[in-house]
C-alpha cells in the first residue's frame, strides 16, 4: 500500500486555491470543476469541493496534514504573513520543533522540522 496523495474539503474553491498557492510557492498541477492538485514531489495534496458532488462535509480540523522543512522558524515567519491563525509561537519538543496554523477554510495544517 502506498500513501500518494490527500484532500481537504474546501468550501470556497478559489479562496482555498489562492492560500494553498502561496503556501506551497507553486501553480497548481491541475484544476477541474471538484478539484484542485498540487504536486508536492510525487504526492499529490488536494483540495475537494465538496459542492460538486453534492456531498455534506464538517469544515475545518477534519485531518492535519503535516509538513516537514529544513527551517521552521523561517516557514513561520512566512506563513504568518498570510495564515488566518496561527500558533503564538514554535513548540520546542526536543527533538522536533513544530507550529499549526489555519488555512483559508479552518483546516489546521502542521510544520515541524
Amino acid at each position: 500500500m502506498i500513501l500518494n496523495s490527500i484532500y481537504v474539503s474546501v468550501e470556497n474553491m478559489e479562496r482555498a486555491t489562492k492560500f494553498y498557492k502561496r503556501l506551497f510557492q507553486k501553480e497548481p498541477a491541475n484544476i477541474d470543476k471538484r478539484m484542485t492538485s498540487f504536486d508536492l514531489h510525487g504526492f499529490y495534496f488536494l483540495l475537494f469541493d465538496q459542492a460538486a458532488d453534492g456531498e455534506k462535509v464538517k469544515f475545518g480540523n477534519n485531518c492535519v496534514p503535516d509538513f516537514k522543512v529544513e527551517n521552521v522558524k523561517a516557514e513561520y515567519e512566512r506563513i504568518k504573513q498570510f495564515a488566518p491563525t496561527i500558533n503564538d509561537e514554535i513548540q520546542d519538543l526536543g527533538e522536533v520543533r513544530l507550529f499549526q496554523f489555519k488555512d483559508s477554510e479552518g483546516n489546521i495544517l502542521e510544520i515541524y522540522e
